[in-house]
């Protein structure tokens, strides 16, 4: 049953043409090819290939018994309800009436639409096969013509039966040419794989799964393959705080940069980038729009990553092959840089998710074309569905032929051939759909103009019908190529970019007339960005990071999220050679963000839509970061974080590959996480090789020595403390299950190849900020080697070399040194949100053994901020008095460190800052700033107070506005101020209004 596979589509109809004797007419004045856009009929053309690998994915597994069998069928994926419809109405057709125009034909639309009256007047070409044979004879006849013999006896006397029928009342020549239409639709044509067992039963289509009470959610993605020149797209504008980003751009983009005469102005105010002042290419004002209106976010620096990395790193530490559109394309569609989730795609393990653990009714939706993207787990049955590009097709047979087909496609038993199996309940399944289809895909909706107007008009239409249709959750996917600007590249771009933003501008006009813009989050992408530097030929070549455009889905817009970069020189940071731009954020984090938003709320269904999140620690897009409603930040982020120096021997010099990263990571993870009974997060932010001493053994009369070698890294872990401070878990607990879970690990030879199994762990003195990203933050730690080689290393390293002391000091004198205080954990107390709680930690060293006592802390924690508790990791007896002087007291021996920690709480801003605005009863407004900072004033010129702070003088007022040194707040109820306004007396804005 494992045996054959399908056909590809292409050389279904050529067999098809060849067997039966296709032949041209005299009308065929040969102009035009005999085939015609076959592409958008039957996903294949000669010499039209989608990019130089295939039409379809070497490794694609359909759903169902051969994906379960281990097999993969590229084939497969073209078996799609657009391009199998198309493929056997052009057949019938071709067998009907000859290669006309007609818009089921193969051959060119229009052509010939007029004849005489007289057979195939109007056909460049028809089926000229004869038989003088009977009608069993014709069976046979066409059974071994058209698939080898293996029609199968039970097929073959339905075909007789059906021919007896015909032939009584239409004449033989109907007859025949119905048998040649019914086997274009047999397995036996379709595959090569054996169909004869039939089971006597009839097949019946897939059931549809009832649709969960939850509000429908889409995600459709646009993606722009080629590489589009992104770069172009989001640009920093002259004349502003962004001139001198703009300079740097213009010296090093020369030829291939935008002027800035051509840039639509958008403002980034709080975006957290180099500058505020950024502009739009002038052929996508849709963008602008979008984004003006508060319903659009662009992406900085965004590409494939499969661990934070730097300049100096990424070739040691990226797994793919960077710079290849296919492979990079697979890149962006997949998310999955370990291929741990073998053939499926990011919104296909997304719709998994909804599926089995929400119980939700999902579709995944492509417009003609294929894309690994949708694909989902094989074993869940759930085909891509390709729909055409405009309107619907259907298989509108006569009553009589479609019960015919479906005995053709009939049951079959366990043992029959998988790949005819998987064709015919395809068929049955496409039959089935199309029906449905066909109303929705046929009803009236606004036009959208330009090359992939039609697609987007599709998708509006399926979103539209949603609802009818009985459906929770979709992801669609439209792709135009073009983009591989490799040769001027601005007049490309002036030529390729109104198709983008006239299919957008009114996809986003079409959402909004359907009140659905929030339900549906739109991304546009490309597989990579293209080189800063021109080449010779006034184009730009293959780079990495891009900047791209996402809108609705209720987005908190008029931001641009990721990091722009600050230069683009060789020396920038992000510059890798060759004006490459290497990416800050990964397709993961904003993955992270739009899957929380569409319901994955589990961390588990989160590692299985992105397996590799977790290795990106902290740095990853949150829903509460994207979207206005969002409440979910990133699991395990936004407590104390430890950063530990490890080393594991091995017999060989080498790195630590990803995978090992990895795996050493998540078993970290699983062993803290279940110590503390809270999420935690990992990431390895660094490595170097080191020689050690070598070990020196006898053998007779000779010396040994045996070289090894370790590679040393620094491994990062977070945790989130609970809320109240009573309940903090000691941070000192995080140190200790962290420490004791990495010496396990580095231990643990099955980790990590050619492992001696020795190992060092060793709590790096300086930890990373418990708040910011952990991206590209290094920490100074000691080395662990026994012996530093004079030979330099392959790979310089970030982290200082310094060979620590394992032993006390053995001097009989005290020494002099005094007894210092050093800051364990980076702090900045306006990231503290008024009202919550943290903790720091501090590390004390003695060098002499006397009693500590009376340090004072009162320049690191603010006045608003009061201290609830205090431990140590030693016992020390620590209390804390009003003024913020911590009080210790302790014996410790010469050279010993204690960890202290203090927790706090954040005093309520409200109540410690009253204000009165005269006789309006209490504040005019009330904003609370993300930060936790807190703006409270009169807007009818009263005071204004910023964190406790007077600066009405500062500051100018007005209804709905307020003015602080040339900042304006406009304050609209739209703006996310999670506190809501005040509405003391009736007065200030209401929410609604």
């Amino acid at each position: 049953p494992t045996s054959g596979s399908p056909r590809e589509p292409i050389s279904k109809v050529l067999k098809y043409m060849r067997s039966l004797e296709y032949t041209r007419t005299p009308q065929d004045k040969m102009i035009y090819p005999i085939l015609d856009e076959m592409n958008l009929k039957v996903g294949q053309e000669v010499f039209s290939a989608p990019d130089q690998f295939s039409f379809f994915d070497s490794d694609y597994k359909p759903p169902g018994e051969i994906a379960s069998s281990g097999l993969v069928s590229p084939e497969a994926q073209l078996l799609s309800v657009s391009w199998l419809i198309g493929l056997i109405r052009g057949m019938v057709q071709l067998s009907r009436e000859g290669m006309t125009g007609s818009k089921d034909s193969f051959g060119r639309v229009g052509l010939l639409e007029e004849g005489t009256g007289e057979p195939y007047s109007n056909a460049v070409g028809y089926l000229s096969y004869q038989s003088f044979s009977n009608s069993t004879m014709y069976i046979g006849d066409l059974d071994t013509l058209l698939t080898n013999g293996r029609l199968g006896e039970t097929n073959k006397a339905s075909l007789q039966a059906i021919y007896n029928n015909t032939v009584s009342t239409f004449g033989e020549e109907m007859a025949r040419r119905v048998i040649q239409q019914l086997i274009a639709t047999t397995p036996a044509f379709h595959t090569t794989s054996s169909v004869e067992r039939k089971n006597g039963k009839k097949r019946l289509p897939a059931p549809t799964a009832l649709p969960a009470e939850v509000e429908y959610k889409a995600i459709v993605v646009f993606n722009l393959f080629g590489g589009l020149d992104s770069f172009n797209v989001l640009v920093p504008k002259d004349g502003g705080d962004c001139s001198d980003l703009y300079s740097d751009y213009r010296r090093e983009r020369g030829i291939a940069g935008m002027l800035d005469k051509n840039l639509l102005p958008i403002n980034a105010t709080g975006s957290g980038q180099p500058c505020t002042d950024f502009g739009v290419h002038m052929k996508l004002p849709s963008f602008k729009k979008i984004y003006d209106a508060g319903h659009g976010i662009f992406l900085a620096n965004f590409g494939h990553l499969s661990k934070p990395v730097t300049k100096y790193d990424w070739r040691l530490e990226t797994r793919t092959d960077l710079f290849s559109h296919f492979k990079m394309n697979q890149e962006a569609q997949k998310v999955d840089a370990f291929h741990e989730q073998a053939g499926t795609g990011v919104l296909g393990r997304l719709l998994d998710i909804m599926q089995e653990k929400k119980n939700m009714t999902v579709g995944p939706i492509a417009i003609d074309t294929v894309t690994v993207m949708l694909d989902g787990k094989p074993h869940l049955g759930r085909p891509v569905d390709i729909l055409p590009d405009n309107r619907g097709k259907r298989l509108d047979f006569s009553p009589e032929l479609q019960a015919a087909i479906e005995n053709l496609n009939s049951d079959t038993r366990i043992n029959s051939g998988i790949f005819s199996n998987y064709f015919s309940q395809t068929l049955i399944n496409t039959m089935d759909k199309t029906d449905t289809l066909w109303e929705y895909l046929n009803t009236p909706i606004r036009d959208i103009s330009g090359l992939r107007g039609n697609n987007f008009e599709q998708v509006l239409k399926m979103i539209g019908s949603a609802s009818s249709r009985g459906v929770n959750r979709e992801a669609f996917f439209v792709e135009l190529g073009g983009f591989d600007t490799h040769s001027s590249v601005i007049p490309s771009l002036d030529d390729k970019l109104p198709t983008v933003d006239e299919a957008i501008d009114g996809f986003y006009n079409g959402l909004n007339e359907m009140n659905m813009l929030d339900k549906v989050t739109t991304i546009i992408i490309s597989e990579f960005g293209r080189t800063i530097s021109p080449n010779t030929n006034d184009g730009s070549d293959h780079g990495w990071g891009g900047n791209y455009f996402l809108f609705g889905g209720g987005l908190e817009g008029r931001r641009i999220l990721g990091n722009y970069p600050e230069g683009f020189a060789e020396s920038d940071p992000t510059n890798i050679g060759r004006g490459r731009i290497l990416p800050t954020k990964s397709w993961d984090a904003l993955w992270y963000g739009v899957s929380r938003w569409y319901g994955v709320d589990d961390d588990t269904d989160m590692d299985h839509v992105l397996p590799n999140n977790q290795i990106f620690g902290c740095d990853l897009l949150s829903e509460w970061d994207l979207y206005k409603t969002g409440n979910e930040k990133i699991s395990g982020c936004g407590g104390s974080m430890i950063s530990f120096d490890l080393s594991v021997n091995l017999n060989q010099p080498r790195y630590l590959t990803g995978k090992e990263q990895k795996n050493a990571c998540s078993e970290a993870i699983q062993q803290v996480s279940n110590v503390l009974n809270r999420t935690t997060r990992c990431t390895i932010t660094d490595q170097n090789i080191i020689k050690l001493e070598p070990n020196r053994r006898k053998q007779r009369d000779r010396t040994l020595m045996d070289s090894s070698f370790a590679v040393n890294f620094i491994t990062t872990m977070v945790t989130r403390l609970p809320g109240p401070a009573s309940d903090n878990t000691d941070v000192t607990d995080l140190v200790t299950a962290a420490e004791e879970a990495l010496t396990n690990i580095t231990a643990d030879t099955s980790l990590f190849k050619n492992s001696t199994g020795e190992a060092t762990v060793i709590k790096i003195t300086e930890a990373p900020s418990q708040f910011p990203s952990i991206l590209f933050s290094i920490s100074p730690g000691p080395s662990i080697s026994s012996s530093i080689s004079s030979e330099p290393s392959p790979k310089p390293s970030t982290v200082p070399s310094i060979t620590p002391s394992s032993s006390p000091s053995s001097s009989p004198n005290p020494t002099n040194t005094p007894n210092t205080l050093s800051l364990e954990t980076s702090f900045n107390p306006s990231e503290i949100l008024q009202g919550n709680v943290g903790s720091i930690i501090y590390k004390v060293t003695t060098h002499q053994a006397e009693n500590i006592g009376h340090m004072s802390i009162t320049s690191t924690l603010d006045e608003i901020l009061q201290i609830t508790n205090i431990a140590s990791s030693d016992g020390w007896d620590c209390s804390a008095s009003n003024d913020q002087f911590i009080d210790c007291s302790a014996s410790s021996l010469p050279e010993k460190s204690t960890l202290i920690t203090v927790h706090f709480s954040a005093l309520s801003f409200e109540s410690t800052y009253p204000i009165s605005c005269d006789n309006k009863g209490g504040s005019d407004f009330f904003i609370k700033f993300e930060n936790g900072s807190f703006l409270r004033g009169c807007s009818n010129g009263g005071p204004v107070y910023l964190d406790g702070t007077d600066i009405t003088e500062f500051v100018s007022t007005k209804r709905n506005s307020v003015t602080l040194n040339g900042i304006s707040l406009d304050l609209t109820c739209e703006d996310r101020f999670p506190d809501g306004w005040s509405e003391l007396d009736g007065y200030g804005p209401k929410q609604g209004d």
